[in-house]
């Protein structure tokens, strides 16, 4: 029972860790397509 609940929250970690991941890197895309957009609405 406890190795099977160890295995399940190792799995469980590393699901957590790789959202993470893909959140970070789509809140860096967001803030890059933002600041070409300030960039784009500062330059008129």
């Amino acid at each position: 029972m406890q190795s099977e609940n160890s295995g399940q929250f190792s799995n469980t970690l590393r699901r957590v860790r790789f959202q993470t991941k893909r959140t970070e890197e789509e809140i860096f895309e967001t803030e890059v397509h933002l600041h070409q957009i300030a960039l784009v609405s500062t330059a008129r």
